[in-house]
């Protein structure tokens, strides 16, 4: 499966491992924290106040959907009230990441535009119809009638269309250089593996403990499993495996199949399935009985399947971050991070429905 790149939250470095990279020193600021504040500089490019809860709240929109928030935050209080560490707050974490964020995307941009990079045409007609689309969705999926309100109400005061479609331009552009670089190294890691990690094809037959609390059924489940195992020894072929996998196996998800898992990738089952498919000594027929937790497991290897394309994206994906972060001026970047003031949104600010 790919990796999904290049939404670049370089996440847990942390407000304070971020600001260590910066310049000692701190810019000059307004004097008081607002939506006109500094909060950030690289180089030519400055991110103010308001412009950072664009960056903020999408930051945790992220998390949101990928982890949810019900063991971590509660979203109806200020995330500066909520501690995440013994020094740092969620909105600490999300600042942190908004910020990671933000730089990566002036990276991006630098590149792109020194290479003569152009918006991909499907992007620019999405950036040309995100008014019209924002406010559809805003309308016909979250009932909101005034898109100020809804803007408010989802990045907190005083964004807007106009900032937001800003926002989502630089996003859209820097992050379409940044699909172009991968897929150039992804095809330079293609292109160097000689000797590609490959997918694995093979069979099993599971015996349960009826409960696995109780040691007693544990020794039940293995008394099969190696009963079932001398067995199938007096016909030791696949064929014969498929057959007493459709007759024993207590897997659902292999019973119809003869007991096979094709195209297993590394990492795709439990620790000590996995280590006897991957065990470089493995050939076609191995066979044995493996415990994991969900039982034992009578083994048959059916064999190699297709290329692991994981493979080659993993190593894609580290050297884009290591081309990303040599593109990293330390030095350049000045925070002022007593300047961040973030708007609640509704759900935080009590108004919500």
């Amino acid at each position: 499966m790919k990796k999904k790149l290049f939404s670049l939250l370089l996440a847990l470095a942390m407000l304070l491992g971020l600001a260590a990279c910066a310049k000692e020193e701190t810019p000059e600021a307004p004097a008081a924290a607002g939506d006109g504040a500094l909060i950030a500089s690289y180089l030519d490019n400055k991110l103010y106040n308001k412009e950072l809860q664009y960056w903020y709240w999408d930051a945790y929109y992220a998390f949101v959907e990928s982890n949810g928030y019900s063991y971590y935050f509660d979203p109806n209080a200020p995330l500066k009230d909520q501690a995440l560490t013994e020094s740092n707050t969620w909105q600490d974490y999300f600042v942190s990441n908004a910020l990671n964020q933000w730089l990566s995307i002036q990276l991006l941009n630098a590149e792109a535009v020194k290479n003569g990079h152009k918006m991909p045409a499907e992007l620019q007609t999405e950036l040309d119809n995100l008014e019209a689309s924002v406010t559809v969705y805003a309308k016909d999926v979250l009932g909101e009638s005034d898109m100020n309100q809804y803007f408010e109400d989802y990045y907190g005061a005083g964004a807007n269309m106009a900032g937001f479609k800003a926002y989502t331009e630089k996003l859209y552009y820097a992050n379409s250089y940044g699909d172009v670089k991968y897929a150039e190294f992804l095809e330079q890691v293609t292109k160097e593996i000689t000797d590609p990690q490959r997918m694995v094809n093979v069979r099993h037959i599971l015996l349960c403990p009826i409960d696995a609390t109780v040691d007693a059924d544990w020794a039940s489940a293995k008394q099969r499993a190696e009963r079932f195992y001398e067995e199938w020894k007096q016909d030791p072929t696949e064929d014969n495996f498929s057959r007493m996998a459709g007759l024993y196996t207590e897997d659902p998800g292999s019973l119809d199949n003869g007991g096979l898992y094709e195209n297993v990738y590394p990492g795709q089952m439990v620790t000590p399935f996995n280590d006897w498919c991957f065990d470089t000594s493995r050939q076609i027929g191995d066979h044995g009985i493996v415990e994991t937790s969900y039982g034992y497991h009578i083994m048959y290897f059916a064999g190699w399947g297709d290329v692991y394309a994981g493979a080659f994206e993993d190593e894609a994906v580290e050297r884009y971050y290591d081309w990303l972060d040599s593109m990293v001026a330390a030095d350049s970047l000045e925070l002022n991070l007593d300047n961040v003031d973030i708007q609640l949104i509704a759900i935080q600010r009590g108004d919500a429905e």
